[in-house]
């Protein structure tokens, strides 16, 4: 057998359409459905809305930490020292402490200082680079109290934190601490001269320290 004569139903090429068949439709593209969109723009509302609250909403640290700030505050101070809550703003890194109550020299004794509400803040990222910066400390509501005794006794206290052993070289990683601003609102000062007797009461003060270029300055 010839290729002229081989059997066409053998031939690899499809068969031709005839001409009364219908053409075949064509399927409708479907229509990417806006799920994906809307996703994307819901993500994106809680990305911002997360980093809303986390700059404007304190986030309480909880009990233990409380109390370990409290120890460290009393050590430094060497005179017990009480916080009501301690709360912080992860990204502003500013710390706030509602209800201070800084102890006088024995427990019965008036305190030393009581605070309403204190905010530092200080932005943590500074500490990586051994150069710890307090931007500037609000304090309102607050009411001190210096006492004078005889021989020479106050009550004050240890503001400059223990007394440091001698370092026996250079650290080799070194620490600063500056503090740019102070601002205390609403306040009471009252010293009571026991040994004289002189009392002076000053009430609705407000003091505000800031650190120039040599040194602090303020204004009460």
């Amino acid at each position: 057998m010839t290729d002229t004569e081989r059997d066409p139903s053998s031939s690899n090429e499809p068969p031709a359409a005839s001409e009364g068949a219908p053409a075949p439709e064509s399927r409708p593209k479907r229509r990417r459905r806006p799920w994906r969109a809307i996703r994307r723009a819901f993500a994106i509302i809680l990305a911002v809305a997360a980093a809303l609250v986390v700059t404007f909403v304190s986030i309480d640290l909880g009990a233990e930490m409380r109390r370990l700030a409290e120890r460290g505050a009393s050590a430094w101070l060497d005179r017990p020292t009480h916080i009501g809550k301690l709360k912080i703003r992860l990204l502003t890194g500013e710390f706030e402490v509602d209800d201070l109550v800084i102890e006088g020299l024995k427990p019965n004794d008036r305190p030393f200082m009581t605070a309403k509400r204190v905010f530092v803040n200080m932005p943590w990222w500074t500490f990586i680079t051994h150069q710890l910066i307090i931007e500037n400390v609000d304090m309102d509501g607050w009411d001190m109290l210096v006492e004078q005794f005889p021989n020479g006794k106050h009550n004050f206290p240890r503001v400059k934190g223990p007394p440091r052993a001698k370092p026996k070289g250079p650290s080799r990683f070194p620490m600063t601490t500056t503090v740019r601003q102070v601002n205390a609102r609403e306040g009471r000062f009252t010293y009571d001269d026991h040994t004289t007797p002189w009392r002076v009461v000053c009430p609705n003060l407000n003091v505000s320290v800031f650190k120039g270029r040599d040194t602090y300055r303020g204004t009460a």
